[in-house]
């Protein structure tokens, strides 16, 4: 029987030891998890990436039609655009918090969850964030899109920019002639505001709509995004769309939306999708953290079962 029961003590000692050593492995920690599914919904915008909210003739376009009935506006001058374009943000606002509402907060998702209504519901209320940061963007701009500078624009300027696609919504307000050719800052403002809006919702979304995130996740996914445009050379691309185009003068300055498309789907494939590509380096930065953090610990458990050995190896040379 003491037999018997010596064995037991041993084997159950081996087995907190074991239990000691072994650690979860990094890609079930609830916050990667997390992270993965937020990185699979969002790839699925670029397919179709206007909301249901904006489509032609649907709610948002209703809610213009009103507005301007009601205060009986077809041009808007600087000051009246101004507060119009307020007025659609705010309704804007009410739509995306009604959405994510109905979806909740993103965890961890199987696959098979990726094709769920909540899914659904999550990635159109991303779609209406992105149309509300365009509407945010479009505030700023009443002289972009007051091309024959007479100090005021239709409200069908606005909805055509709007109901447009990102890239070729920009594409119109910042042709700042309106000849439909774009020179390379122009080109550059472009790309840039579609980056920095793509980088600003996703900030929003880690911010507020994502559980099992750690508290400085605002600091961590920017150090992550830094990095990102760094691994994926970024500014680079954004150069080469408009350096390799083809163009449409002798001097090589100019070129049209075709040709900007064109270049764009060659030096720059992931500009739609550049959502999942700041999730995906957000998911690489806090893997690193995790692994590193693993190694810690084993460093220190294996530090610390060497100074039991040889604490346990001084006692028994001791009473020998």
């Amino acid at each position: 029987m003491q037999r018997l029961a010596k064995t037991s003590r041993l084997s159950l000692g081996r087995l907190s030891l074991g239990r000691l050593f072994q650690q979860q492995p990094i890609e079930d920690i609830p916050e990667l998890r997390s992270i993965l599914a937020v990185q699979n919904l969002v790839a699925k915008i670029p397919e179709n990436p206007i909301p249901r909210c904006l489509n032609k003739n649907d709610a948002y376009c209703q809610w213009i039609k009103t507005y301007c009935s009601i205060n009986y506006l077809t041009m808007l001058d600087k000051e009246t655009f101004g507060a119009f374009v307020k007025e659609a943000g705010v309704y804007l606002q009410t739509q995306e918090d009604e959405a994510f509402q109905d979806c909740g907060n993103i965890g961890p998702m199987e696959e098979e969850e990726l094709i769920s209504p909540k899914a659904d519901a999550f990635v159109e209320a991303v779609k209406i964030k992105l149309a509300r940061h365009m509407c945010i963007r479009t505030a700023a701009s009443f002289e972009l899109l007051d091309k024959d500078k007479d100090g005021k624009i239709h409200v069908d300027e606005y909805e055509i920019h709007i109901n447009h696609d990102v890239p070729q919504g920009l594409f119109h307000l910042y042709d700042a002639d309106g000849d439909d050719v774009v020179n390379e800052a122009e080109s550059k403002l472009i790309l840039d505001s579609m980056i920095q809006t793509q980088k600003v919702v996703m900030t929003e979304i880690f911010a507020t709509h994502v559980h099992n995130l750690p508290k400085k996740r605002e600091k961590c996914f920017a150090k992550s995004m830094v990095e990102e445009d760094f691994k994926s050379k970024i500014p680079e691309k954004v150069r080469c769309v408009f350096h390799f185009a083809n163009k449409l003068d002798k001097e090589r300055k100019t070129y049209d939306w075709e040709l900007f498309e064109d270049s764009k789907k060659v030096e720059f494939p992931e500009l739609h999708n550049m959502l999942a590509v700041y999730a995906k380096g957000f998911y690489d930065e806090r893997f690193i953290f995790y692994e590193r953090k693993q190694e810690r610990q084993s460093t220190r458990y294996k530090g610390l079962l060497l100074a039991t050995a040889i604490g346990l190896g001084d006692y028994i040379a001791a009473v020998i």
